[in-house]
């Protein structure tokens, strides 16, 4: 008790020394603590699924383009016929946006019946579907346990109850446990599939690439099994067949269930924590440095307590304890600003939004706070309990021990600085790099463009789908500050991509593969792209009989001769070709992200009927993102069934993909910043004390 009064007071009556040692462990906890849990989050924690390390996520793999789609209603179907490499088999779409009879808007997630079954996971109160539709005839529905408790102030009676949500009746059959969310947190309730009859149209079509397909593995199968599998079953399908017939371009993709979430997030956080050890590194240093300053600065005390019979145990033991308090308070300040951290990695983007569970101050992050806590304190008192800094008494011996000390001391500060200016260097070359990325050509002036996903398919009547896309472009274009608006079916950025075949008089008889955009009238004045030759004027023709196209296509097929004018033939799904005149050119532009390759060649189609799922998009002289609140108020009046999928400024939508570097680069300049910074203090901190 009295040598714990004792550190206490120590404490007190050194403040600044006090307070740099709990700032330089809380910096130190904060960071890798934040770091390890959400690495450990997206690792390692358990998903709220059973077995779900047996959950994984079914695609094709478009080699020739590098983009990987989902699978499609059909392709399900197939699956579930052979039992022996999956034990059950889920889908469903993207979710939907309606409203319920308050005007609010909810997520809804259309999804295989038995998904509940599938994932191990039964509902808290009530049941899961046992039908497609209720004994009333309503559409069941399994609400999320947010929904039941904000929409419904946690009624225990729900089951039973009818709703109204967008045009159809739904009955309430249950709520899910409170941890349970699928395919992403956001969602509110889930409903049988069923699928309306535009996408009966599409899968019969040999549509594919918007449907999700979950599996759960049958025992002892592997992944690579479940690959072999999906790649019969591709090969099977007619439709695809026919797009690939030698299987060159799709190629079966299978991966867990988890690593749909993490992406390019976990090689940043990865490379954060090992900043994050650096800097451990870093303050242990100096840890070992101003814990050495302070056994010399008390050699006096140390001499006089060993003349009155004090052994090196009683020694080292006050030792320690001058340090505990001091470490320990830095690592409770340090656990209590986790939360922080996480805020912060959230909001840089550095995690996924969508994955099922959100990082916390759990057990192994808190046990991994309290080992840099142990870490931390050993390096603070491990260079000072020897016997040689407890027993230099004589004068001669402790000017020589502090000469030795002052030049260990002198050799760490260098070290410090070092590491603090190579991680500043990264932050140099990171920022040229991203510099570069900004400033490379793209095809395209996002400045004041909005892009705009719509999905009228709940609009089943294909002359409204007609009436409310017309009507939108008209009122879009009559808002202020709208100079330009277009649709099209895969705008830069938009994660959207259609293959066509082609042939080119002059060149090999055989056809290639392009990659295929429609637009409307006004899409290349929308996105500011300049085109040599003419632009689309308007809507009629025939489809296909005039095209556009990007240079990447004129040089692989026409080399130094002059396309406008040329004539190639487009190639449909039935082999059918049809002749199309070349009347523009226009750059390559950067489609998926501003660092990709080389793409595959580009033509542009003028369309009619965008159909049902299309991209609006809009330039406004305005700010695009005021822009976008009015656009999604135009489009909830005239179709309250529609979803938006996207709505946002094409400059945000580009940004996110460099979410990952920019936070990287900013993290490393302020580990940087807190390199120096810890070399700064500790030597501001040593420089007044000299060992007596």
């Amino acid at each position: 008790m009295i040598q714990s009064w004792s550190s206490l007071r120590r404490l007190a009556q050194n403040p600044v020394s006090s307070m740099l040692v709990i700032a330089l462990v809380a910096i130190v906890v904060v960071c890798n603590a934040t770091l390890f849990s959400a690495l450990w989050t997206l690792g390692g924690k358990p998903l709220p699924y059973r077995d779900e390390a047996q959950l994984v996520e079914l695609r094709i793999h478009l080699r020739d383009i590098d983009l990987r789609v989902s699978l499609a209603p059909r392709l399900l179907q197939a699956l579930r016929a052979d039992g022996r490499v999956f034990a059950a088999q889920i889908g469903f779409p993207g979710a939907l946006q309606p409203r319920d009879g308050n005007g609010r808007a909810l997520q809804l997630q259309r999804i295989s019946a038995d998904f509940a079954a599938v994932l191990g996971v039964a509902p808290r109160i009530g049941h899961a579907f046992a039908r497609e539709r209720t004994a009333s005839g309503a559409l069941p529905l399994l609400i999320s346990s947010a929904h039941w408790q904000q929409r419904y102030a946690s009624d225990p009676a729900i089951v039973g109850r009818s709703e109204r949500i967008g045009e159809r009746d739904y009955e309430i059959v249950g709520v899910m446990p409170a941890e349970f969310g699928f395919p992403t947190p956001a969602i509110d309730a889930w409903t049988p599939y069923q699928p309306e009859a535009p996408e009966r149209a599409q899968d019969a079509a040999g549509g594919f690439g918007d449907f999700t397909v979950v599996a759960r593995l049958a025992d002892g199968v592997t992944q690579h099994a479940a690959q072999t599998a999906l790649q019969r079953v591709l090969r099977a399908d007619p439709a695809l067949l026919a797009l690939d017939p030698d299987g060159s371009r799709g190629h079966a993709d299978v991966r867990s269930w988890r690593a749909r979430f993490t992406g390019d997030q976990w090689r940043t956080l990865q490379l954060l924590q090992a900043a994050g050890m650096l800097l451990l590194l870093v303050v242990a240093a100096s840890l070992a440095n101003l814990g050495l300053d302070k056994v010399l600065a008390r050699q006096h005390e140390f001499a006089t307590r060993r003349a009155l019979g004090s052994d090196l145990r009683g020694l080292r033991r006050s030792v320690l304890a001058g340090c505990v308090p001091t470490v320990l308070i830095g690592a409770l300040l340090g656990v209590a600003l986790v939360p922080v951290g996480i805020a912060v990695l959230r909001a840089r983007a550095l995690l996924p939004d969508e994955f099922p569970l959100s990082p916390s101050i759990d057990v192994p992050t808190l046990a991994v706070a309290l080992l840099l806590a142990v870490l931390l304190t050993a390096a603070a008192v491990a260079l000072s309990l020897g016997r040689r800094v407890l027993e230099a008494g004589r004068a001669a011996r402790q000017r020589a021990l502090a000469g030795a000390l002052g030049r260990t001391r002198k050799v760490m500060l260098v070290a410090q600085i070092a590491l603090s200016l190579a991680l500043l260097g990264s932050g140099g070359l990171l920022l040229r790099s991203a510099d570069h990325l900004l400033s490379s050509a793209r095809g395209f002036n996002a400045d004041g463009v909005l892009l705009t996903a719509i999905d009228l398919s709940a609009v089943t009547d294909a002359a409204s789908v007609t009436r409310v896309r017309d009507e939108l472009q008209e009122r879009v274009r009559a808002l202020p500050g709208v100079t330009h608006s277009a649709f099209g079916d895969m705008p830069p950025f938009s994660g959207s991509e259609f293959i066509t075949e082609v042939r080119v008089a002059g060149s090999a008889t055989e056809t290639a593969q392009v990659s295929a955009a429609s637009i409307t009238a006004g899409y290349f004045a929308t996105l500011g792209t300049p085109v040599r030759g003419r632009e689309f004027d308007g809507a009629g023709g025939a489809t296909g009989a005039r095209v556009v196209i990007d240079t990447a296509f004129a040089q692989r097929w026409f080399g130094s001769r002059d396309p406008l004018g040329a004539s190639i033939e487009i190639v449909d799904a039935e082999g059918r070709s049809s002749s199309a005149e070349v009347i523009g050119v226009v750059p390559a532009v950067k489609h998926k992200a501003l660092d990709e390759g080389q793409r595959m060649p580009t033509l542009y189609q003028l369309i009619d009927d965008p159909g049902s799922h299309f991209f609006l998009l809009t330039r406004t002289a305005a700010d695009p993102g005021a822009l976008a609140r009015e656009v999604g108020e135009l489009i909830q009046r005239l179709a309250p069934a529609a979803m938006l999928h996207l709505n946002q400024p094409l400059t945000q939508t580009i940004a996110l993909t460099l979410a990952s570097r920019e936070a990287l680069l900013q993290a490393v300049l302020v580990f940087a910043g807190l390199c120096l910074g810890v070399a700064a203090l500790e030597r501001a901190g040593t420089r007044t004390r000299r060992p007596h």
